[in-house]
């Protein structure tokens, strides 16, 4: 088992939810408009091991993972065994509240989802689980836990389990990515702004000042 930065391997099927840079107006060369490029950061992925046993007879088959920061979960690789499902990320319980979720169409034996945005607050711990019965691939498996700088993962999710929680296997997901929350930098034109403001009410101040001393 090992934790590394890049995919392995290249997936059946692909499923990009969303762009990940945004540009709004302008033009590089021009000085009018504005401008602001949004790339995302790098990126850490727990790779998984090989899963090569079929699940049969759960109605939900997935990993438990703790956030160690504010990140967020960008993809991942799930493996089935060809009917369509959907993956959700939900609160560590039997039917627990449901935070994000995607479709996977029926494929075997991997599908990749990509370009995820899904929010993780560190110290919360989560399922990420696929919903179909008798569709799951899974691992034997005994080194958990698994960390990368954003993550652990603490342990296999399938009902039926006391807890439904196992450290024997692990189901389901592979390339499982996350990346550290970008910080925001302001716009020039918004720093441009910010320093007229503070020049005018600067000026202002002043003029109170002399205002006060005449009379």
């Amino acid at each position: 088992m090992r934790t590394r930065r890049g995919y392995n391997g290249v997936a059946p099927g692909v499923i990009d939810a969303h762009t990940t840079t945004v540009r709004r107006g302008g033009s590089r060369g021009g000085g009018a408009g504005l401008q602001c490029e949004v790339g995302q950061a790098k990126a850490d992925i727990i790779v998984g091991p090989t899963l090569n046993q079929t699940e049969g007879g759960h109605a939900y088959h997935g990993i438990d993972f703790t956030a160690l920061t504010n990140s967020t979960l960008t993809g991942f690789l799930v493996g089935n065994q060809g009917k369509a499902e959907a993956v959700v990320l939900q609160a560590p319980v039997a039917s627990g509240t449901v935070f994000h979720s995607v479709s996977i169409p029926a494929s075997s034996p991997s599908f990749t989802v990509s370009g995820l945005d899904w929010a993780l607050t560190a110290g919360t711990e989560y399922w990420l689980v696929a919903t179909t019965e008798t569709n799951g691939l899974y691992a034997t498996f005994s080194g958990f836990p698994v960390s990368d700088a954003q993550i652990s993962v603490n342990s296999g999710v399938f009902d039926n389990f006391t807890n439904n929680e196992t450290t024997s296997f692990w189901g389901d997901f592979n390339n499982i990515e996350t990346a550290p929350l970008a910080a925001t930098v302001p716009e020039p034109s918004s720093l441009a702004l910010l320093g007229l403001g503070t020049a005018a009410f600067a000026g202002w101040r002043r003029w109170q000042n002399r205002k006060r001393v005449t009379a």
